[in-house]
């Protein structure tokens, strides 16, 4: 059989896609090291694909996720719930999309990129089930979901961080700069993947 060696843009091509969906890097390593790249690529929707129960309280999403630290100034008067989110659903399976941030890329300028990518912003509902059900990316970055609030004049945008040792959850000024490891977290405006959750 002849083979086709990937050249190094394709690679490249292909890590960018896998980090995206949420995957780690050693994971992709691993499956090109011991040659399960087909069960590797069959596993991605599952990795990728995430669930959102947008009716259950705040505090239910964000004890979900068992972060080690919760910025006090998220509260349900900052995130009021309205027991629904995108497409006016209660409930759905999404498919997230990680957008690497550039240096000193401002927020609007990333809103800028997200819609000429036919890109949404994640919700912070979107975001806390996001840290629930792949809670090992935000230690390797921050994700961001641009998701504006105002308090005392100040508007703040809610992120995921962390490290070897801690998860929080928090908010961030929206006028920073934000820096070239940053990942912001985003869906497709019109999504071939929504799965809508039927209720009995």
């Amino acid at each position: 059989m002849n083979a086709k060696l990937v050249s190094n843009k394709q690679g490249l091509e292909v890590a960018r896609m896998a980090q995206a969906m949420g995957l780690r890097r050693d994971d992709f390593q691993d499956a090109l090291t011991n040659g399960n790249v087909i069960r590797f690529l069959k596993s991605c929707r599952k990795v990728h694909d995430i669930f959102v129960d947008y009716s259950i309280p705040l505090e239910t999403a964000i004890a979900e996720g068992n972060y080690d630290h919760c910025d006090p100034m998220i509260t349900n008067e900052v995130f009021v719930p309205d027991g629904s989110g995108f497409h006016g659903l209660s409930q759905a399976n999404l498919r997230p999309q990680l957008f690497q941030s550039a240096p000193e890329m401002t927020t609007q300028r990333m809103l800028d990129e997200l819609a000429s990518e036919i890109l949404r912003p994640a919700s912070f509902r979107e975001l806390l089930a996001y840290g629930a059900q792949c809670p090992g990316i935000q230690r390797e970055s921050y994700i961001v979901a641009i998701d504006q609030v105002e308090i005392d004049g100040v508007v703040y945008v809610p992120a995921l961080y962390g490290d070897h040792i801690t998860r929080c959850v928090r908010l961030y000024e929206a006028d920073r700069g934000w820096d070239s490891r940053d990942k912001f977290l985003a869906f497709p405006i019109v999504d071939p993947t929504l799965t809508v959750i039927e209720k009995d």
